[in-house]
């Protein structure tokens, strides 16, 4: 049997051939990844999973084209090679979902370039410019609480039911998993949530305990809010717009 490594345009034609989603690339990447690690490195100190991120983000900062998909994963599995050389194949795979989740919260330049190589319909998940004008009122906004079921919809269409009180946001998953953050308002319509606990498979690697995130309500509709939302302190400054329904 004919192995494929990432690195090489075949193993590239095969991620094109599958037309992979940036958020369910992990296992059919991860796979790939194991094909290039037959190269012996020797001598090197293996990065930490935090550094390594950075790492990469830095180097796909620099890439010149973005629709180059040679170069982006060339650039990805040179990073990680040596640094699953040396783990057993279940430690490598929940390592690369850790670091895959962590470049789309943290590394603008790495999402980006996931969602114009895997383009996918995101459902109510936009990517914005700039922040919208703001419309809704105080009254509006603070009335979030008096509805009993609140929900949105993932850019998958799995919808996410969220309980929420003046102190806690609680996610709901699909799968029976929840994430759970504490919830602070900033402003008449913004406020703060920050990831306290998850057992949800993608969550639980996307944030870690501390990490913040701020939401504004930005227009109160019929039967939703019209959210915009933004990572702190992950340097990307990068806004998306959602729907919050009620």
């Amino acid at each position: 049997m004919e192995l494929v490594s990432l690195t090489t345009p075949t193993g590239l034609a095969i991620l094109k051939q599958h037309n992979l989603k940036p958020l369910n690339l992990m296992r059919s990447i991860f796979c790939l990844l194991l094909f290039s690690l037959s190269q012996s490195v020797f001598a090197q100190k293996i990065e930490t999973k935090d550094s390594l991120v950075n790492e990469i983000c830095k180097s796909v900062s620099e890439l010149e084209d973005m629709n180059d998909s040679t170069a982006f994963w060339e650039t990805v599995a040179g990073h990680l090679s040596l640094y699953f050389s040396k783990m057993e194949p279940k430690t490598q795979e929940q390592a690369w979902l850790y670091i895959t989740m962590r470049l789309q919260r943290n590394c603008k330049q790495y999402a980006a370039i996931l969602r114009n190589l895997y383009p996918e319909n995101n459902g109510d998940w936009k990517a914005l410019d700039s922040m919208p004008p703001q419309k809704a009122s105080k009254t509006e906004c603070r009335q979030i609480f008096e509805y009993k079921t609140l929900a949105y919809l993932e850019s998958n269409g799995d919808t996410v039911h969220l309980d929420l009180s003046k102190d806690y946001w609680i996610d709901r998953f699909k799968d029976g998993t929840y994430s759970k953050l504490s919830f602070r308002w900033l402003r008449e319509c913004e406020f703060e949530i920050m990831f306290i606990e998850s057992n949800n498979r993608i969550r639980k690697n996307l944030s870690k305990p501390g990490d913040k995130y701020r939401y504004t309500l930005v227009e109160k509709k019929e039967h939703y809010y019209e959210v915009v939302s933004e990572v702190v302190g992950s340097g990307s400054n990068e806004l998306t717009g959602f729907k919050i329904y009620f």
